[in-house]
């Protein structure tokens, strides 16, 4: 029985030759070995492979090839990866005619991202992706899944940002000392780049400049809950921002939006709730 095989569809040379030198630089895998074979949209780059193809890669502009005369004998379960180097749209693939009848018995999973050459993606990725396709799993890849557009993690960050800039400034804090026994205090502080006097002064001024006092703003429930129309939608668009391997949202950000429904935002340490979910949202906006 033949060994399953990688084929990359580009007829970009330089960029195609990159990806399969990375591929070929790949540890092969313990339960089974895979060669690598290059087309240019029109011929192979050497001979033609036999056997089972596990994995396709295919520039998006090449990707006509697979319905013409070229058009491999892909058994049920191959892995096709469109990609581009200017990134792919979900609109564009998915009412796409080729990329339709393929996904009848293939699994398609493109790059959304731009791919340039082969280090467009880490080696851990690559490795993952071949790996995933010799054992003809049927789940995408986490790296491959569809993101969402990021609209309320990264407005809630900024209403967190706005709160502890405040708080920094009233309390006369820089970022490195003491934040009251609150360590996620500085810890966010840090974070946000307040690590100097002239970073300070400027959003000083922008603050007396919006006439903001966050005696009477920032305690208030409706900071945070009027940008999103009330904290049901808040919480409700944040859920669906979250990436598909969190079944839950994180407890930080749950106790974020706890303590806004229970009007706690005037308590002492809710400046520590705030430090630890922008924290957290960081993270998500790190990972997005």
């Amino acid at each position: 029985m033949s060994n399953p095989f990688v084929s990359i569809f580009d007829d970009d040379g330089r960029r195609r030759e990159s990806i399969a030198k990375v591929l070929r630089s790949l540890p092969q895998p313990s339960h089974s070995t895979f060669e690598v074979f290059e087309h240019d949209g029109q011929n192979w780059a050497g001979k033609r492979p036999s056997g089972g193809c596990c994995l396709l890669l295919v520039h998006w502009r090449n990707r006509g090839v697979l319905a013409g005369e070229l058009k491999l004998e892909l058994q049920p379960g191959t892995r096709i990866v469109p990609y581009s180097g200017g990134g792919l749209r979900a609109e564009d693939v998915n009412e796409d005619q080729t990329v339709v009848e393929l996904g009848e018995t293939c699994f398609i999973s493109p790059i959304w991202g731009s791919v340039d050459s082969g280090e467009s993606l880490s080696e851990e990725k690559w490795t993952g992706l071949v790996l995933h396709a010799i054992d003809r799993k049927p789940a995408v890849p986490d790296f491959l899944q569809v993101r969402p557009v990021l609209e309320i993690v990264p407005a809630l960050s900024l209403l967190c940002q706005g709160y502890l800039a405040e708080y920094a400034l009233k309390n006369q804090i820089d970022g490195t000392v003491s934040t009251k026994g609150f360590v996620d205090v500085g810890k966010a502080l840090k974070a946000m780049g307040w690590v100097d006097d002239e970073l300070a002064e400027k959003v000083s001024q922008t603050v007396d400049n919006l006439n903001f006092d966050s005696e009477k703003q920032t305690p208030n429930v409706a900071f945070w809950t009027e940008p999103f129309e009330g904290s049901k939608l808040l919480r409700e668009g944040i859920r669906c921002e979250l990436p598909k391997s969190l079944t839950k949202l994180p407890d930080d950000i749950e106790n974020l939006f706890k303590a806004i429904d229970e009007r706690m935002v005037s308590d002492e340490d809710f400046v520590d709730t705030v430090a630890k979910a922008y924290l957290t949202l960081s993270k998500l906006l790190e990972a997005a």
